[in-house]
């Protein structure tokens, strides 16, 4: 089968791994290691009971600041949890991230968003 039918994405001057690096991460967003742009984020999320009993400077926190620790809860289907880390790797630090991730506390939730997937093909417009 033909691929000239199929128009390229951003018309070949990005793949979308670029363009999730561009414009899918934070203006300020380095890489933990090297300092260059990210292509992957690692998110830890911890139960709010669970960190208020491990933690109880997170209260005095809390009554310091209510505004940003508010932007900081997020509700999921198990209660409200909070975000306590949030990291950026390149492609080639990618792997140490996902090491630093795995050693997070079992009862936390870490998110791992690497964008789009390089082997699978993007196609933009209409495809026979």
């Amino acid at each position: 089968m033909s691929d000239k039918h199929v128009r390229k994405f951003m018309g070949g001057n990005m793949t979308p791994q670029e363009a999730n690096a561009q414009w899918g991460m934070p203006p300020g967003a380095k890489c933990m290691a090297c300092g260059s742009r990210p292509t992957t984020v690692a998110r830890v999320f911890m139960p709010l009971d669970e960190l208020r009993r491990r933690d109880p400077k997170f209260d005095a926190l809390f009554a310091a600041n209510p505004a940003v620790v508010a932007q900081m809860i997020v509700q999921m289907t198990d209660g409200p949890y909070v975000r306590v880390v949030t990291q950026y790797a390149c492609p080639q630090h990618r792997r140490e991230l996902e090491k630093a991730a795995a050693r997070s506390p079992s009862w936390a939730i870490v998110e791992l968003n690497h964008g789009p997937d390089p082997a699978n093909r993007v196609a933009v417009g209409a495809v026979r």
